[in-house]
């Protein structure tokens, strides 16, 4: 049977998976880099993050969006309303997340998974930089 299954397969066939699975993929390898000990560990994966990543904005046909220095969280809006108060608390937020890691680009297809998860806890109402800072801690296990 296994091999009656391998002659059907192309070398150009590929498993079609969501681009939401692939970013879920990348926070997981977000969380362990979070909960790493060693540098070198934690470089891994972040870049397996990036790689996830980069594979769910190719998965949606484009790239992750540039942030713009002082408010880095404006560019992962897409057409989603904030009061100007609460994107400066989601930038400071993201920033200090950025530190927490080690996220040193933050052209990094990561900074967009963290950006969203951001946006996510802020339409959900938390919505002031601290407590943002406290939820991210939280879900991806990161110390201060």
């Amino acid at each position: 049977m296994e091999s009656s299954m391998r002659s059907r397969l192309r070398p150009t066939d590929r498993a079609i998976v969501s681009p939401d699975e692939l970013r879920r993929h990348a926070e997981e390898c977000l969380r362990w880099a979070c909960e790493a000990q060693e540098d070198g560990s934690r470089k891994q994966f972040l870049e397996m993050a990036n790689a996830w990543t980069s594979a769910a904005a190719d998965a949606n046909g484009g790239s992750p969006v540039a942030a713009k220095a002082g408010t880095p969280v404006i560019p992962f809006l897409r057409d989603q309303e904030f009061a100007p108060e609460v994107i400066d608390s989601m930038s400071v937020a993201l920033e200090r997340v950025y530190g927490m890691i080690g996220l040193a680009a933050r052209r990094d297809p990561a900074a967009e998974l963290l950006a969203r998860k951001i946006i996510e806890y802020a339409q959900s109402g938390i919505q002031h930089a601290d407590a943002l800072i406290e939820a991210m801690q939280k879900d991806f296990d990161v110390k201060p």
